[in-house]
């Protein structure tokens, strides 16, 4: 009877996984953002699953969990971002420094107009995308953040291909996430199953895979740094928080927390690397 049971949830589990990769696609491809309705209801719906998935967490394997993890990603490689236009941005920037320009030194409402570095309909599509208030301003992300920005940008010189080469960096962070969640769960002697609630979670899939935001990146160099503070080595903790708030400035917020979890003078070393 308990075989039985077994066998019929890992059935239906499956059914809710399908369920989910298909609302994932079709929030990724198929939704624009001005259909509010449409949208709210599909993000509801894969919310309501994520849960009943969520429910039969005891019957697979840590294995399945990651690969089912990584396949609602990468459905999404080649989605152009509908529910943000930051990434416009990030390609402009990533651009500049593939043209040997310093991001931080020029608004893109300066140099729009030089036609021998800006005026294909390429750029000109990026520098419209991104928007009004980005086009009157400086960047304003941090310097590791200019470097992933660069990395697709050296290599490709049209939207689409930009957005996979973000696209793809940004899975192996949350990879990396998964792995840092996992051991920090493993030391703290908490169920290692909660890492799912992050990895599965459809807010974290469609907002850092779907949106293109670094705050997935962000999460693994900050993970690293807390599971190297729970070991007491400070040295990779101050290797990994300055990788994060390279990446954005919000683990600045924490110093003051792991100034109380460190000694005096780890703390004294964590603040100096």
């Amino acid at each position: 009877m308990l075989a039985k049971q077994s066998i019929l949830n890992k059935i239906s589990a499956f059914i809710l996984l399908i369920l989910m990769v298909g609302l994932t696609w079709n929030l990724g491809f198929n939704t624009p953002r001005s259909s509010f309705g449409l949208l709210f209801s599909q993000y509801a719906s894969l919310f309501i699953l994520f849960y009943l998935f969520w429910l039969n967490k005891w019957e697979f394997k840590f294995s399945f969990f990651l690969v089912m993890a990584i396949v609602l990603r990468l459905i999404l490689l080649n989605a152009l971002p509908e529910f943000s236009n930051d990434f416009y941005r990030f390609i402009w920037d990533g651009e500049l420094l593939a043209n040997g320009k310093n991001p931080f030194a020029h608004k893109p409402d300066e140099i729009i107009n030089n036609f021998a570095i800006y005026g294909s309909e390429y750029k000109r599509l990026l520098y419209l995308g991104m928007g009004t208030l980005s086009q009157e301003h400086y960047t304003c992300y941090p310097v590791l953040n200019q470097i992933l920005f660069f990395i697709p940008a050296y290599f490709s010189d049209t939207i689409i291909g930009n957005v996979i080469g973000l696209r793809i960096i940004i899975i192996f962070g949350d990879i990396g996430a998964i792995y840092f969640g996992y051991k920090i769960l493993q030391a703290l002697k908490m169920p290692t199953h909660y890492i799912w609630l992050y990895a599965l979670n459809p807010f974290v899939i469609l907002e850092f895979t779907g949106n293109l935001h670094f705050e997935g990146v962000m999460i693994f160099f900050l993970l690293g740094g807390i599971y190297a503070i729970l070991k007491m080595n400070w040295i990779w903790a101050g290797v990994f928080f300055a990788l994060a708030i390279q990446v954005k400035l919000l683990p600045l917020m924490l110093l003051p927390f792991v100034l109380k979890k460190l000694k005096w003078r780890f703390s004294i070393g964590f603040l100096a690397v």
